[in-house]
């Protein structure tokens, strides 16, 4: 573990802004949920030792029975930067929507305090984060992910973006603590300004 970080190239950032979507493929493992599609946006600003960021995500994923439904994040983290790595402070709002062919509706949303440490350089972005325990809705829910980024640059400012996100999830069902998991995949561009 401790090699790998020595690999890695470092560089002090200039202040820089980027604006970025992907689209991604989501799958989960016992959370109740379909495979799905989905896509995000993202801007983030960076300078030598502060950055910032906002992002939203839309996923047209609902529960197993469910003939439609939906899920969706929005969030902001601040960062603070030694060189290329980093640790950040967010909040974020998300939750579901499913709709079922009897009519029920089921619906659930909550907000977390989300806590990361991470690595971001021009062509590499690597992020461990997690999001404490919820107490607005009975599952009770927290998160531990581990998020990478590919960029590769093309020409005028503009970059190819591949995300990988695989998410750990705890919740409360029947009494019971509980655990899953998603893997979600993307491409998308980024254009630096």
């Amino acid at each position: 573990m401790y090699s790998l970080l020595f690999l890695l190239p470092f560089e002090v950032a200039t202040a820089k802004n980027t604006i970025s979507t992907n689209l991604n493929l989501e799958n989960t493992i016992n959370l109740g949920y379909k495979a799905g599609q989905g896509a995000n946006v993202e801007l983030k600003h960076r300078n030598k030792y502060f950055g910032a960021k906002g992002y939203s995500t839309l996923t047209n994923e609902e529960k197993l029975k469910a003939e439609n439904g939906y899920t969706y994040d929005i969030g902001v983290e601040i960062r603070a930067y030694l060189k290329d790595f980093f640790i950040a402070l967010g909040k974020s709002y998300g939750g579901y929507k499913s709709t079922f062919s009897d009519g029920r509706v089921w619906e659930k949303s909550a907000h977390h305090t989300n806590y990361s440490i991470g690595y971001d350089r021009d062509s590499l972005e690597i992020i461990l984060t997690y999001s404490n325990k919820e107490n607005q809705t009975p599952n009770k829910r927290e998160e531990i992910s581990f998020f990478g980024e590919y960029r590769l640059p093309l020409k005028n400012n503009i970059i190819i973006n591949i995300p990988v996100k695989l998410s750990i999830i705890r919740y409360d069902q029947s009494g019971k603590r509980m655990t899953g998991s998603s893997l979600s995949a993307g491409v998308g561009l980024k254009y630096e300004f």
